[in-house]
């Protein structure tokens, strides 16, 4: 069962059975990385919203929204207490999965996870 990602996000979902876990829009096989590469393409909404009938107008904006929420996170923990640290695969999954992001995440200049030596 789709379970919202937050209530601040009930229409961003995440259920192992749909997409493996990566959130989607409200349960339905849309990961959100895949509507805001649409909107990034320069597809109107209009043009989404006729190629993907099940989407809405409010889909749109909430994976937008949630995108938005994540950078917030990202760049409050990245301004923190000053303890930055690389995160682990497993912490940034938790990241994906939940939205939360790990105290002292740090990524790259390319946005990637950090190789460890």
């Amino acid at each position: 069962m789709a379970t919202p990602i937050s209530p601040n996000h009930p229409r961003i979902t995440t259920d192992y059975q749909i997409c493996h876990g990566q959130p989607v829009v409200r349960g339905l096989r849309y990961p959100v990385w895949s509507v805001l590469e649409y909107l990034a393409s320069g597809m109107s909404e209009a043009e989404i919203l006729t190629d993907y009938s099940d989407l809405e107008a409010e889909d749109l904006r909430a994976c937008q929204a949630y995108a938005a929420s994540l950078l917030k996170k990202i760049s409050q923990t990245l301004a923190g207490d000053g303890t930055r640290r690389a995160v682990t695969k497993q912490e940034m999954l938790v990241l994906i999965e939940t939205g939360k992001v790990p105290p002292g995440t740090v990524l790259d200049e390319q946005g990637q996870l950090p190789r460890r030596p």
